[in-house]
């Protein structure tokens, strides 16, 4: 089960990032106001709420696994938000940035 919670601590983090960029991309204001926006945004919303699931599930990992191996194993993080950014946002794809998450990959692989 804790290599459950790993995945999923990793995957809401990811998914946070997406819905947080969702939702500041739907902002318009650049003062006090933005802040208000930024609050009432649903998207901004559930990416709290995402982080905050994944932060508890962080937790547990950490009961279960050294720091030395988990976090490194987060990074995989940045090749989920990679992913979902061309998928769900509709980010720009480039061979440069794709050799990065290549490099990411074969560096967790490398752990024990």
């Amino acid at each position: 089960m804790p290599k459950v919670y790993l995945f999923l601590s990793i995957l809401l983090g990811a998914l946070g990032q997406v819905m947080f960029k969702m939702g500041i991309d739907k902002t318009q204001e650049t003062n006090l106001k933005f802040f208000l926006e930024l609050a009432t945004n649903k998207w901004v919303i559930s990416g709290f709420l995402s982080y905050g699931f994944s932060f508890l599930l962080w937790m547990l990992v950490l009961k279960h696994y050294d720091l030395s191996y988990a976090r490194p194993l987060n990074s995989i993080g940045y090749v989920i938000t990679y992913i979902l950014a061309i998928l769900v946002l509709k980010e720009n794809f480039s061979l440069q940035s794709f050799a990065g998450v290549i490099l990411i990959t074969l560096g967790v692989m490398l752990l024990k």
